[in-house]
């Protein structure tokens, strides 16, 4: 043993000099082959901890996601057992309106006629994607329920212009159901045994517009408010102060201002809209169905925008609570696919065409007071776009 005293300069002899040290010595030494100085199981370690944390995290969004509830869409059958139905004369449920049709299930005497819609698009034609969005007080199409949001999106498949459209929840169609005519809304109730809410709003939109419909999307009220504040608002701008005098929760500022879900539904489920000028408050003109659809599809094409525009997981996790929710899907409609929708609109909402039904008011002789389309869907269609209909969605 040697007892000589140590230079504290200089390293025990029994400990390794570190490599930073000595000038010659190669700093990745320990990296490539060191592997008895834990540098490779540090790295396992961080992977695996972050693996373990993202999983933690993917979890809890995936399971909201997947918590949508879904409900069977096939109209080709359920226009197949509509008409067999009607072959058979079988048509005992109780009829929309109270009067809309006659007992026998007949259109009433002086009811304008539906105009014929353009034939549907033959089996298979995929240059065009259609989304109908149902916005309800219901979750789910049931007995008792009605549409008060009805917006059509067409997605054509060569990137051209996103089309939208909405229907007035007082339009007058042909009732498949009851071979009558009712108001469109009324079609989410269904027909018990034969269609489901979604399906006969399907077949109803469809024979009026002559545009088939391949995904349904509904959203309930409240869920409408939460997926709003997941999003962090929406904007809204005015020339004056608005209420409504229904509504006591919408108060806009003059201006552009962030709104929050409650203000936003109150804003488009608004009717008696008032403005405050020189500080009396009076009746907005023009305020109507139009103007409650054209509001409607601001909101939508915001949502759309800031959904697909998400960059933490913290406010797709806080999006996804709100969606699962709110949300019924129509079978064959996958998240992914609106995620790809929203992802494909962003920054586009200039892009998109947006036209409004001609439509004029009518009182039925049950003394329902209704809208009647002035034309066939068409003629406005081409008009609007600059296309005809049946070009643009056969490609």
């Amino acid at each position: 043993m040697d007892d000589r005293p140590q230079d504290p300069t200089q390293a025990p002899a029994s400990v390794a000099a570190d490599p930073d040290d000595d000038p010659g010595a190669d700093p990745d030494a320990d990296v490539r082959a060191g592997e008895d100085v834990g540098g490779p199981s540090r790295r396992w370690w961080w992977i695996g901890a972050a693996a373990i944390a993202l999983v933690a995290i993917a979890i809890p969004v995936w399971w909201s996601l997947t918590a949508l509830e879904r409900v069977p869409v096939d109209t080709d059958a359920a226009r197949q057992r509509l008409a067999d139905r009607a072959v058979t004369g079988v048509d005992d449920q109780p009829l929309p309106d109270g009067g809309a049709a006659t007992a026998t299930g007949a259109p009433e005497t002086g009811a304008p006629a539906s105009p014929t819609p353009a034939a549907l698009p033959p089996p298979g034609s995929d240059a065009v994607r259609s989304f109908l969005v149902i916005g309800s007080d219901e979750r789910a199409a049931i007995a008792g329920s009605r549409a008060d949001v009805l917006v059509v999106g067409l997605l054509p498949a060569d990137g051209g212009d996103p089309v939208m459209f909405s229907l007035p929840r007082d339009l007058w169609v042909d009732d498949p159901c009851h071979a009558g005519q009712q108001r469109i809304n009324a079609a989410y109730n269904g027909c018990p045994g034969v269609a489901n809410g979604f399906e006969l709003t399907s077949i109803v939109v469809e024979d009026f517009t002559g545009v088939e419909i391949d995904n349904v999307v509904a959203i309930d009220f409240d869920g409408f408010k939460e997926i709003i504040d997941a999003v962090g608002g929406v904007e809204i701008c005015v020339d004056h102060p608005v209420r409504d005098r229904s509504v006591r929760v919408l108060s806009l500022p003059a201006g552009c201002s962030m709104a929050d879900g409650a203000t936003a539904l109150g804003w488009v489920r608004a009717r008696k809209l008032q403005e405050q000028v020189d500080g009396q408050w009076r009746d907005m003109a023009g305020v109507n169905d139009l103007t409650r659809n054209r509001h409607q599809q601001d909101i939508m094409l915001q949502l759309l925008r800031r959904v697909g525009s998400f960059e933490t997981v913290t406010n797709l996790y806080g999006f996804a609570r709100g969606v699962s929710d709110s949300v019924t899907l129509g079978a064959g409609l996958n998240l992914l696919d609106g995620a790809r929708l929203a992802w494909s609109m962003r920054g586009r909402a200039g892009d998109v065409d947006r036209f409004a039904i001609p439509i004029e008011d009518f009182t039925t002789g049950g003394g329902a007071q209704v809208l009647v389309a002035t034309e066939p869907f068409a003629t406005t269609f081409e008009r609007e776009v600059g296309e005809s209909l049946s070009s643009f969605v056969e490609g």
